[in-house]
């Protein structure tokens, strides 16, 4: 086990309620933390491994994130999302944000398709538009979710209106 000091490394600070902030948090940081805690008579320690998440920004193809997205779509067409540069490996699904009322359409297939750059990936889904023979409604909303299951949350989203 490496040991090291941070007392005199800028990057790294201990705050008064014991925290440890590590600035400018990189791949280089992971790895096994020691906290020694305690009084002078007695101390425990407890080992905290630190696992580096890194995101990017999420993609639905044909979209510019800086503005609402707005998909013109025919059945059978397809569409895309991806996130670039992403640590640790995550997943992409495409969902319905008001699942109060029947879609009308279904999405086909989902296959994740990840591609490992050493330390980072980039993860793509694709789907098949498939409109409903008895749709009604001309604009749905759709959401790329990004999730991960060892974080346990859901990270960050994109959005497009898909206009039937």
């Amino acid at each position: 086990m490496n040991t090291y000091s941070f007392e005199n490394d800028a990057s790294y600070r201990l705050s008064s309620d014991g925290s440890l902030i590590i600035s400018s948090l990189s791949l280089e940081n992971e790895g096994n933390y020691v906290c020694i805690y305690g009084t002078s008579e007695e101390q425990s320690f407890s080992v905290i491994t630190l696992h580096a998440i890194i995101l990017s920004s999420i993609n639905i193809l044909g979209c510019n994130s800086s503005v609402q997205c707005v998909l013109e779509v025919q059945n059978g067409d397809h569409i895309e999302c991806s996130l670039k540069g992403v640590r640790p490996e995550v997943n992409l699904e495409f969902v319905y944000p008001d699942s109060s009322t029947p879609s009308p359409i279904t999405l086909e297939g989902q296959p994740r398709i990840p591609e490992n750059h050493g330390d980072v990936y980039d993860i793509s889904i694709k789907s098949r538009v498939k409109i409903n023979a008895d749709a009604d409604i001309r604009n749905i909303t759709i959401v790329c979710g990004v999730t991960n299951s060892a974080i346990g949350e859901h990270l960050m989203e994109a959005k497009a209106i898909l206009t039937l």
